[in-house]
């Protein structure tokens, strides 16, 4: 493997001229750098990255972590962090702290050391330690969060008016009585849903604590949770598919008996039997927002404020036909034919108003 001395022999120059040359520092002349290049190109010299991390000061990553990989929804978050970061020409390094709050500050700290910057997505921790991160922290950007008491961008999309717009529809349908599956007690989205129940009349809602996955679905219903109620408001999608697979164990209809929603429109609601009404959130657009931010953090821009992005309600089989229907309908763009339509309603992005706790 060619070394720095190689490239140095072969292009007659020093070492530090070399270095100057590859990692763009220094006055160098035209011609010289030309030699160099064409020297190190001949030999498939390749600069160490950690040696050039060290050079710099930089390591070239970007720490994101996340509450649970096995949730689809981070994925695509990922995958928009990822794409945004590929332009840029850094890498993405990935960790998850299995919903753990004490684990989540732990992972974040140790990645961020090691790394030049860390987003840190639906953060569980408590608001104090937050604090203490961000301070130790010098770029720090966040996900689903709300910002009040620590001074780092975030990114947020606007769960409440969507998780209304949610309730509503139900609401519109005739439905009375509803359940909502609370999700993790310290995410900050769970208590946005919580505080929109107050943003609907009409509508009497009864929270059952649940989570946020599919067996934490499955596991909440039985027929004296459902009893008395037509509706079920899950925290996330994949709570909707454990409830949907609960109660068609138990022979009750959906939307036929109870109508079910989920949230997010994670890329197999629309595939589900009967497929999902859910709220759409803008994942991957949150993605890249969360990079460009993180980005001018790194080249020591300034950040200003952020508004909430859209959401938007995705209406599907698993409400329509219950309590009166759902009326004139349209099909949701990319919806498998059904015999029953689907319709989108844009959610409505108020003014930014005070910032609240997370959880």
């Amino acid at each position: 493997m060619a070394t720095i001395t190689d490239v140095a022999r072969e292009a007659g120059v020093s070492e530090a001229t070399v270095s100057r040359v590859l990692n763009g520092k220094g006055t160098v002349s035209p011609t010289l750098a030309a030699r160099v290049v064409a020297a190190a190109s001949a030999l498939g010299y390749r600069p160490s990255a950690t040696a050039q991390g060290l050079v710099r000061g930089r390591t070239g990553t970007v720490g994101v972590l996340v509450p649970d990989l096995s949730n689809p929804y981070f994925h695509t978050l990922l995958e928009g962090i990822q794409r945004a970061a590929e332009r840029d020409g850094v890498w993405i390094v990935v960790a998850h702290s299995h919903e753990d709050p004490e684990l989540e500050l732990e992972r974040a700290i140790e990645l961020g050391r090691r790394s030049d910057g860390l987003i840190v997505c639906s953060p569980r921790m408590s608001e104090e330690s937050m604090r203490d991160l961000v301070r130790y922290l010098p770029n720090v950007v966040c996900t689903h969060r709300s910002p009040r008491g620590f001074d780092t961008p975030v990114v947020q999309s606007d769960v409440r008016r969507g998780s209304a717009d949610l309730l509503a529809l139900l609401r519109d349908l005739g439905h009375r009585r509803a359940l909502y599956l609370s999700g993790p007690s310290r995410s900050w989205s769970n208590s946005e849903r919580l505080r929109s129940l107050a943003d609907v009349d009409g509508l009497d809602v009864t929270v059952v604590e649940c989570g946020s996955t599919m067996d934490d679905g499955y596991a909440a219903i039985e027929r004296d949770v459902v009893h008395g109620h037509t509706a079920v408001v899950a925290f996330n999608d994949l709570v909707a598919f454990g409830v949907l697979n609960r109660l068609h164990e138990l022979g009750i209809s959906v939307p036929g008996d109870i109508a079910v929603t989920g949230f997010d429109d994670i890329a197999f609601a629309r595939f589900s039997s009967p497929s999902l009404t859910t709220v759409r959130t803008p994942t991957r657009e949150m993605g890249h927002e969360a990079w460009h931010l993180m980005s001018l953090l790194l080249e020591g821009r300034p950040v200003g404020r952020t508004r909430p992005l859209r959401t938007e309600l995705i209406v599907r089989q698993s409400t329509v036909g219950r309590v009166g229907g759902a009326g004139a309908a349209t099909a949701a763009a990319g919806d498998p034919p059904s015999p029953v339509a689907a319709v989108t309603r844009p959610g409505r992005t108020p003014e930014p108003g005070p910032v609240v706790a997370s959880a």
